[in-house]
């Protein structure tokens, strides 16, 4: 199923969580993704290009229209 939606652009909702830098969302067909932690992010629902599939079989992203804001 993951295979068949890479490329697609999916609504995102991201978690809170920061797991060695990374956070985690659900499309809203339940596909876990991932990218870089910013705190930003959290609770917001945000457009995303399913990119490729981890080794731990998460889906990294490329944020559509959004500007990275980190906080060190």
């Amino acid at each position: 199923f993951y295979q068949s939606q890479l490329g697609t652009t999916q609504s995102v909702l991201f978690e809170s969580d920061n797991k060695e830098g990374w956070m985690h969302g659900f499309t809203r067909n339940y596909i876990k993704v991932r990218t870089t932690y910013d705190p930003f992010l959290i609770n917001k629902i945000t457009d995303c290009t399913l990119a490729s599939i981890t080794a731990t079989g998460d889906m990294e992203i490329v944020l559509e229209n959004y500007v990275l804001n980190t906080v060190s």
